[in-house]
């Protein structure tokens, strides 16, 4: 799902975005800063109210670059007009001065300070000006029709409430261009410039022409220019929706399925087919991704269950839609393949597993790290690669079973890499290998064609902790909110023994933590034709 972040600067702002969205919940930055994540057609937008200035509006960019890692920022407000415009239109910048920068001698001397908006939607912008059709979005039109200008505008730090002060004077002067003056433009295309691989764009509605402010600020005015440039900011959002590229030609692969009795042994077997993609990550390293169709199941244990704890209930039903999920466990071949692209937030260690092989699952890295992961392959290829939420997973983990094993009511060491010597209702012991096992190596999958997800290594998931299902998303979205600086592990691992194995199972770390028994696969959701 592509991500967009719109900050705003006062309430007003932040309540004409925040109608446009569906789905609201609050997330909660480590640092503290509080947004809210909704969604927009195909979009998922990450909105804070950040206050006044250029400086706060650059550091706020950052951080919300940092943690929703968008496609799209925008800020969106209200601005003073200059020229060429009346109270309700709407500004889309090409460009902002920052006018406070020159050097003082007996008179101020400019030394002009721009950003600019990125290419891609200041042309979107071009189009849409042209039409009409963002004005649906808008509650009540103002007679005559409010228009988008795509200009100049400038930015500084103070608010300027008459044309005879000697701040508009200086604007007319040097920045004649410029068809309006705000206070966050510059500082957001800044923090933008240092991350390009995000798209901004600043949108602002006209609220007042200076001389009158506070009499049209009184009459309203504010709320109809934020109503107007979130409208319009909307609209843009609706025509880029830049759906990840389709994959019009799926590779099949069949598989062996098992299902035990209670006592572990086999009493089934069937061969069974799934389409998948490979992605080629260097010479010889390849990602095999396979389709995960999409469903209802019921997420979570029902007390009976041996093992089973109340952080696995209540049981809930949740609605998934179709994604792609890794085939296997990310291996250290694969790894090492991308910690080799361009660097984005964080170093990677090429080689920071403990135990040692090509096939063998990566293991010794953080949440962050596959973080890091993820967002370097979503670059490189321009699909869109995550962690899963645990909704994804235990609904990917289980493949249509509801018994605590997708094999069935017992697990055995011939079909998963656990601690042998324990056992889980009336399975017997086997070998405890005491390390992890090359991926795929039991030659047994679950019936979405997923190998080792009891067992091997724990997988790192998207979402936040949360000590209970109380309250938790039924679309299958990952569970953001909760203690922040701790994530969910699925699956079990190596050196566990089997009743944490379960598909049920959940095990929370903090996420800067690396050991040698978590690891992570990716998922992949982008149009199938």
């Amino acid at each position: 799902m592509p991500c967009a972040v719109i900050l705003t600067a006062i309430s007003v702002e932040y309540e004409a975005v925040r109608t446009h969205l569906t789905n609201l919940v609050e997330v909660k930055h480590p640092q503290g800063t509080i947004y809210e994540r909704g969604k927009f057609e195909a979009w998922e937008v990450g909105i804070a109210e950040i206050g006044a200035g250029n400086t706060g509006a650059s550091f706020a960019a950052e951080r919300a670059i940092n943690f929703f890692h968008p496609d799209v920022i925008l800020f969106v407000g209200v601005a003073g007009g200059i020229k060429d415009v009346q109270l309700g239109d709407v500004v889309a910048a090409t460009k902002v001065y920052g006018y406070e920068s020159g050097k003082v001698e007996v008179t101020f001397k400019p030394r002009p300070d721009v950003g600019l908006s990125t290419y891609d939607l200041t042309e979107r912008a071009r189009v849409e000006a042209r039409k009409t059709d963002w004005l649906q979005r808008v509650e009540f039109t103002a007679n005559p029709s409010p228009r988008v200008l795509v200009a100049p505008i400038a930015a500084g730090e103070k608010v300027i409430a008459s044309t005879q002060s000697s701040i508009w004077q200086f604007l007319r002067d040097n920045y004649n261009d410029a068809v309006a003056v705000e206070m966050e433009g510059r500082g957001l295309l800044e923090a933008a410039h240092a991350n390009r691989q995000v798209s901004a764009l600043i949108i602002r509605g006209i609220s007042d022409l200076i001389d009158g402010k506070s009499a049209a600020d009184a009459a309203g005015s504010q709320e109809i220019a934020a109503c107007h440039a979130s409208a319009f900011a909307f609209e843009i959002l609706a025509k880029l929706n830049p759906t990840p590229p389709k994959i019009s030609i799926y590779q099949k692969f069949a598989f062996n399925v098992v299902t035990v009795n209670a006592w572990g042994t086999i009493i089934k077997s069937e061969t069974k087919e799934a389409e998948y993609f490979t992605e080629q990550l260097s010479p010889g390293v390849t990602l095999e991704m396979v389709a995960i169709p999409g469903g209802t199941f019921t997420m979570g244990s029902p007390e009976t269950e041996a093992g089973s704890s109340d952080r696995e209930r209540p049981q809930h039903r949740v609605t998934i839609k179709p994604f792609f999920m890794g085939k296997y466990a990310v291996t250290q071949a694969q790894w090492k393949a991308v910690a080799a692209l361009p660097q984005v937030k964080r170093e990677l260690q090429p080689d920071p597993s403990y135990f040692k092989g090509a096939d063998l699952p990566v293991e010794q890295i953080s949440w962050y790290d596959a973080e890091e992961f993820c967002i370097r392959l979503s670059k490189a290829t321009g699909q869109n690669y995550r962690l899963p939420s645990e909704a994804e997973w235990e609904y990917a983990c289980r493949a249509g079973t509801s018994t605590p094993f997708h094999f069935g009511q017992t697990i055995t060491p011939e079909l998963a890499n656990y601690n042998g010597n324990y056992t889980y209702g009336a399975g017997s012991k086997g070998k405890y290998r005491k390390q992890t096992n090359p991926v795929g190596s039991f030659k047994v999958a679950n019936a979405f064609g997923l190998y080792d997800m009891h067992g091997n290594v724990w997988e790192w998931c998207a979402d936040n902790r949360h000590d209970n299902y109380n309250g938790a998303p039924s679309d299958g979205s990952a569970w953001l909110g909760g203690i922040n600086d701790v994530a969910v592990l699925r699956g079990g691992s190596w050196i566990y023994i089997p009743k944490f194995c379960r598909s049920a199972s959940r095990l929370n770390y903090i996420r800067d933590i690396r050991n040698d028994v978590n690891g992570f696969r990716v998922v992949c959701a982008f149009g199938r034709t």
